[in-house]
């Protein structure tokens, strides 16, 4: 399950910037220590042994961008990982959109088709 979470280094919208918190994790920035940022971002190790995955992540949110749960869904997709996304529309960065019934709802059912 994946709650918003960063998938690709390089390709956030902060990886030019030295002082971002994947920076800090790396040392330098992503754009700079691409093959550090490689180790560190979850698409370098899906393959099609993983277990089904719950994406999850937010619509407006500025700080990482939906383009990265998007793009974790399409090499879970291209690699034959059964994957689900889900993008809670007119959600910003913070707030408690996802203590909310219909997404309970949603984890809920996918743990209990997967969790046998």
């Amino acid at each position: 399950m994946d709650f918003y979470g960063p998938s690709e280094l390089t390709s956030l919208k902060s990886s030019e910037d030295p002082k971002a918190p994947e920076a800090i994790l790396l040392g330098a920035s992503p754009i700079a220590r691409a093959d550090l940022a490689k180790i560190a971002s979850p698409v370098t190790y899906i393959d099609k042994n993983d277990p089904p995955f719950l994406i999850i992540h937010r619509e407006k949110d500025d700080l990482v961008r939906n383009r990265q749960s998007k793009l974790l869904s399409g090499w879970f997709t291209s690699t034959g990982v059964v994957n689900e996304l889900i993008i809670v529309p007119n959600s910003p960065n913070f707030g408690d959109m996802f203590d909310v019934d219909t997404i309970r709802t949603k984890v809920i059912a996918f743990l209990k088709k997967y969790l046998k």
